[in-house]
């Protein structure tokens, strides 16, 4: 997956703010996280950088029985270790995990793509922060340990194809997760890819190049046909084209729910959360409830519908 556009991903998806996504992460640590990841979040804060203790997500979509779930307030890390362990699953070219990394946190980062993980070891070595990095299938990861805190950002979910494949990542990391630890990720719902299928072709066109891509959606999943055209450094004027094809499926929240349900979690919150550097739509400001986001196809500013999931292992 992006294996042929790993190269230049990080340029085309520079609206995507990965130090705002760090502070929304702290400001879930600072209110359901365990001891460890509370007191490193608020170090983080008493040093100028401030996370929100407020809840992270306007417009909550849980409903009551969600957040009022008594074992999972009451398992709020008070009765594990301290552990300061978190892992970024499909990490990409390790932006997140690079910056959580130097905010304080023990952290690994999965990804399917070697290609992608080279970029982030490239990014961790240069910044000097020590990141753990897994080449696995998030479906299928064998973390040799647990962690505090698994995250999953950027519609990772939506690369999971299939019902029983997403009931299995679900219940997988659950294996790997402290328990009263936290399952943290995103999510674009079928309407968001209908919608892109329906646009027609897009186009992302920067300094160094141009992206274009396309999609047709058919039963419930969107399967891209990515083109970027990127500029030759050593001949100007010529440009190199690269190739991919990616795959995803739009979710309902019903269905999430359900599933974690059934794999043992407890949701504690879900809602919207802008993790972009800005919010347009063809260059003028939305302030609409549904914020307009990115979505892992390179930085088509669109309402997506996007939501963030906040749960707890029971």
């Amino acid at each position: 997956m992006y294996e042929n556009l790993a190269s230049f991903y990080d340029s085309f998806t520079d609206d995507l703010d990965r130090e705002k996504e760090a502070r929304f992460l702290e400001s879930v640590f600072l209110r359901f996280g365990n001891a460890g990841l509370r007191a490193v979040a608020e170090k983080n804060m008493s040093c100028g950088d401030p996370a929100s203790v407020n809840d992270p997500m306007s417009g909550n979509d849980a409903d009551p029985a969600d957040n009022a779930d008594p074992e999972a307030e009451r398992l709020n890390g008070e009765d594990i270790d301290a552990s300061t362990l978190v892992i970024d699953v499909g990490c990409g070219t390790g932006d997140l995990s690079v910056i959580m990394s130097r905010r304080g946190y023990d952290v690994t980062g999965l990804d399917v793509s070697a290609e992608m993980l080279e970029i982030a070891s490239q990014k961790a070595e240069s910044s000097g922060e020590k990141v753990l990095w897994l080449c696995q299938d998030m479906c299928e990861m064998d973390t040799y340990g647990s962690y505090a805190a698994m995250f999953c950002l950027t519609d990772g979910v939506n690369h999971i194809l299939g019902k029983d494949r997403l009931r299995g990542f679900f219940s997988n990391a659950r294996n790997f997760i402290d328990p009263g630890g936290l399952l943290i990720f995103d999510f674009l719902p079928p309407r968001y890819f209908k919608r892109i299928a329906r646009e027609g072709i897009l186009c992302d066109t920067r300094e160094e190049g141009c992206c274009v891509w396309w999609g047709s959606f058919r039963r419930g999943v969107i399967d891209y046909e990515i083109d970027c055209f990127v500029a030759s450094k050593d001949s100007p004027g010529d440009y190199k084209r690269y190739c991919d094809s990616v795959s995803e499926r739009g979710w309902t929240l019903r269905l999430i729910k359900r599933l974690l349900r059934e794999c043992g979690f407890s949701i504690l919150s879900c809602g919207r959360f802008d993790e972009g550097k800005t919010a347009s739509v063809n260059g003028t400001a939305d302030a609409s409830e549904e914020t307009a986001s990115s979505s892992r196809g390179l930085g088509e500013r669109i309402k997506t519908g996007r939501l963030f999931v906040v749960a707890r292992r029971r």
